[in-house]
C-alpha cells in the first residue's frame, strides 16, 4: 500500500510540475483579458494597461512581469533535468514511456493554444511599458530610450516614425530613411492600416513578433523537444520586450530573423535544401531590416557549400541558388531604395561612420568628430557616406594597425559585457546566480554538442559561433546589444540546445511541423512583397493633403488629429482631472520616466504648468515632424485635421511649444 501511495504521489507531483505553470499563465491571461475589457469599457487609455492600475499591488505585478522570462526559463531547465532523470533512473510508477506520453500531451496543448499564451506574454510586457506603474524600471528597459514614457517616439525611433509619415505622403524615402527602408515601408503600412494611430501600429508590431516567436518555437520544439522550445521562448520574450514598444527596426529584425531561422534550422536538421535556401533568404532579409552579424551569412554559405555532397554541376547550381537567396534578401534594401529613394540617401549609410571610426582606431563617434568640418559642407547622407568610405579605405591603406586594435577592443568589450547583459535580461540580481546559470547552460551545451549524432549539425553550430564572434568585433562597440536583433533567435536556440529531450538523440528521424514551415515561408513572402508594393498603394490611396494646400508660414503645422492622439501623453499635477483619450502620467512619473531623453535635451524638464500634453506633430505641408508641448484643450477639437501654430523652445534641439491651434477643413 505504501509503495502504491508513493507511486501515485510521484505521478501527481510530475503532473503538477508539467501543468502548473501553463495553468497559472492561463489564469493570468484570463485576468488580463477581463481587465482589458473593463478598461476599454471604462475609457482607460490604453485599455491593455488597465490591469496595472486596477491591481492592488502594482509594483509586485511589475516585478512579476519582469521576472516572467526567468521563471519560464527555470521551468524549462527543471523540465529538462526531470526528463533526463526519469530517462536514466526509470523510477517505479513512472516509466520513460509514461513520462513521454505526459510531456507529449502538454506539447499538444501548447501547439494548439501556445500562440494565445505567447501573444499574452508580449501584450502583458507591452502593457507594463505603457503603464504608469513601471517607470522606476525604465533603466532596465530600452523601450524608454526609444519613446518618451513608452509612447512618444524619440531619437532614432522618431526618425523612423517621421520617415514612415513622409513615405506615405510623398511616396519617397527621406534622407534618413534610406538607411533601413524595409522597416520604414512596413511601419508605413502598419500606420496606414491604423489611420496613422501609433499605438495601433505598435500593437500590430507586437502581433507580428508573437506570431514569429510561436512559429520558430514550434519548429525548434519539433526537432529538440518541449523544453528546448520553452527555453527559447523565454529568451525571445526577454529580448523582444526591450524594443516592441518602439518604432525602432529591432522588433522587425527579430521577427523576420525568427521566421528565417526556423526555416533554416529545419533544413539543417532534415537535410532539406530548399528549406535551408528559404531560411537563408529570411536571415538575409532580417539583416536588411536591422543590420547585425554581418559575417554570419558568408560563414553559413561556405558551410553549406562544404556540406553539399553532389556532382559538380549540381553543386554549382545549388551554390548559385544559395547565393541568389542571400543576394535577394540583402538586395531588398537596395531594391526599395531604387524604388522609393531620392538619391540623397544611401542604404546602411550609418555603417560608413562605423568603418571610418574603426579605421581611426575608435568608434563611429570618432568619425563624426574628426571630419566634422568636411561633413558639414556635404549636402546629404549619400555624399557623407561616400566621403567616409573613401576616408576609411585611405586610412586603412596608410596604417591598418588602428583597425586591428579597434577590432580587438570590440571583441573584448563584447565578452566583458555578456554576463551583465544576461543578468539584466533575465532580471538575475545575484552574481552567484548569474555565474551558476552561465555554467549550467555551458555544461549542458557542451554535453549536447558531444552527444549529437550528426556531425553536420555540430558543424552548423560551430560555424554560427565563428560568424557571430567575428561580427561582434566590428559591430558591438558601435551598436551595443541592439545589433543582435536579427540573429537573436539563433543565439536563443544555441543556448537552449542543452535542454533537448533525451529522445531527440535517438536515431529515429525527427518530426516535422509542416504547418509551421509553410506559415513561416508565406509570412516571409508577404512581408517582402508588402514592403515593396505597400508604400506605392498607400501613397496613391492617401489624401496627400500637403499636395493640395499652398505653403503658408513656417511656424504653422497642418496635421491630423488621429496622428496626434496616437502618440501623445498627458502630464497632470496633483488635483488635476484625468485627461480622456490619452495616457496620463503625474509629474513625478513624467520626470522619472524621461531620464534617457532628458540627457539629450534637458529642456524636457522645463515643461509648462500642468496639465499639458507631449505630442509629435507631423506637418503635411512641409513634411516635417516635431515634438511639442501642447495645452490639453487641443484634444477638444473634433475636426479630423488641425492647424497648429508653434515656436521652438529656446535652447532646445528638438522641442517646440504650441501657441495657437484651430480646426482645419483639410482642403
Amino acid at each position: 500500500m505504501f509503495e502504491q501511495l508513493r507511486r501515485s504521489s510521484l505521478r501527481t507531483a510530475v503532473l503538477c510540475f508539467l501543468w502548473g505553470p501553463p495553468c497559472l499563465l492561463s489564469l493570468l491571461a484570463l485576468a488580463f483579458c477581463i481587465w482589458t475589457v473593463v478598461g476599454w469599457v471604462g475609457g482607460h487609455t490604453p485599455a491593455i494597461s488597465a490591469i496595472f492600475h486596477a491591481f492592488p499591488y502594482p509594483d509586485q505585478l511589475v516585478e512579476c512581469e519582469l521576472a516572467l522570462p526567468g521563471i519560464i526559463l527555470v521551468w524549462a531547465v527543471l523540465g529538462s533535468v526531470l526528463s533526463w532523470l526519469i530517462h536514466a533512473l526509470q523510477p517505479a510508477g513512472l516509466s520513460r514511456r509514461r513520462f513521454r506520453q505526459l510531456a507529449s500531451r502538454l506539447g499538444i496543448f501548447l501547439r494548439r493554444w501556445g500562440f494565445l499564451l505567447i501573444l499574452f506574454l508580449f501584450l502583458f510586457s507591452l502593457a507594463r511599458v505603457w503603464s504608469a506603474a513601471p517607470v522606476k524600471a525604465a533603466a532596465a528597459d530600452e523601450s524608454y530610450s526609444g519613446a518618451l514614457l513608452g509612447y512618444v517616439p524619440w531619437g532614432d525611433a522618431h526618425g523612423f516614425h517621421k520617415g514612415a509619415f513622409c513615405l506615405v505622403e510623398s511616396g519617397n524615402l527621406d534622407d534618413w530613411s534610406h538607411r533601413r527602408p524595409l522597416n520604414q515601408a512596413l511601419l508605413a503600412m502598419r500606420l496606414a492600416m491604423t489611420g496613422f494611430h501609433l499605438r495601433g501600429a505598435i500593437l500590430l508590431q507586437c502581433l507580428l513578433l508573437a506570431v514569429a516567436s510561436y512559429l520558430v518555437v514550434r519548429i525548434f520544439g519539433s526537432c529538440l523537444g518541449l523544453w528546448s522550445a520553452v527555453g527559447m521562448l523565454a529568451l525571445l520574450l526577454a529580448y523582444g520586450r526591450l524594443f516592441q514598444a518602439t518604432t525602432l527596426s529591432e522588433a522587425l529584425g527579430l521577427s523576420i530573423g525568427a521566421l528565417g531561422f526556423g526555416l533554416f534550422y529545419h533544413g539543417v536538421r532534415h537535410t532539406h535544401f530548399w528549406s535551408s535556401t528559404c531560411g537563408l533568404f529570411g536571415l538575409a532579409l532580417s539583416m536588411s531590416a536591422r543590420a547585425g552579424a554581418m559575417f554570419l551569412l558568408p560563414c553559413l554559405l561556405l558551410w553549406l557549400g562544404w556540406q553539399l555532397r553532389v556532382g559538380w554541376k549540381r553543386w554549382l547550381a545549388s551554390m548559385l541558388a544559395l547565393v541568389m537567396a542571400v543576394a535577394l534578401g540583402l538586395g531588398w534594401t537596395f531594391l526599395l531604395t531604387a524604388t522609393y529613394g531620392t538619391g540623397r540617401g544611401a542604404a546602411s549609410a550609418n555603417f560608413s561612420y562605423v568603418c571610418c571610426g574603426m579605421a581611426l582606431g575608435g568608434t563611429w563617434k570618432d568619425a563624426g568628430r574628426s571630419y566634422a568640418e568636411q561633413l558639414s559642407q556635404l549636402k546629404n547622407e549619400k555624399l557623407k557616406s561616400d566621403f567616409l568610405y573613401a576616408k576609411s579605405w585611405e586610412l586603412i591603406r596608410e596604417n591598418p594597425k588602428p583597425l586591428f586594435r579597434a577590432l580587438w577592443a570590440g571583441e573584448r568589450a563584447f565578452l566583458k559585457a555578456s554576463m551583465p547583459f544576461g543578468s539584466q535580461l533575465l532580471q538575475l540580481k545575484s552574481a552567484v546566480l548569474v555565474l551558476a546559470t552561465m555554467l549550467l547552460f555551458s555544461l549542458a551545451l557542451v554535453v549536447y554538442l558531444v552527444r549529437i549524432r550528426k556531425r553536420r549539425e555540430r558543424g552548423f553550430w560551430l560555424t554560427c559561433v565563428l560568424g557571430f564572434l567575428l561580427s561582434m568585433a566590428v559591430i558591438f562597440v558601435n551598436g551595443g546589444w541592439r545589433v543582435l536583433a536579427a540573429s537573436w533567435p539563433m543565439i536563443a536556440a544555441f543556448f537552449t540546445l542543452g535542454l533537448a529531450s533525451p529522445w531527440s538523440f535517438s536515431s529515429v528521424a525527427p518530426s516535422t511541423d509542416r504547418r509551421a514551415i509553410i506559415a513561416s515561408g508565406l509570412i516571409l513572402l508577404v512581408l517582402a512583397c508588402a514592403a515593396l508594393a505597400g508604400p506605392w498603394l498607400i501613397h496613391n490611396a492617401a489624401d496627400r493633403l500637403g499636395d493640395r494646400r499652398p505653403r503658408g508660414p513656417r511656424d504653422v503645422f497642418l496635421t491630423s488629429r488621429n496622428a496626434v492622439l496616437g502618440g501623445a501623453i498627458a502630464v497632470v499635477g496633483k488635483g488635476d482631472a484625468s485627461i480622456a483619450g490619452v495616457p496620463n502620467f503625474n509629474i513625478s512619473q513624467y520626470r522619472a520616466g524621461i531620464w534617457h531623453p532628458a540627457a539629450e535635451d534637458p529642456k524636457l524638464l522645463r515643461h509648462p504648468p500642468t496639465p499639458f500634453l507631449v505630442v509629435v506633430v507631423h506637418d503635411y505641408v512641409y513634411r516635417r515632424s516635431k515634438h511639442m508641448f501642447a495645452p490639453v484643450d487641443l484634444l477638444e477639437l473634433e475636426s479630423p485635421y488641425l492647424s497648429i501654430k508653434a515656436q521652438p523652445v529656446e535652447g532646445s534641439r528638438f522641442l517646440w511649444r504650441v501657441i495657437e491651434f484651430q480646426a482645419s477643413e483639410g482642403h
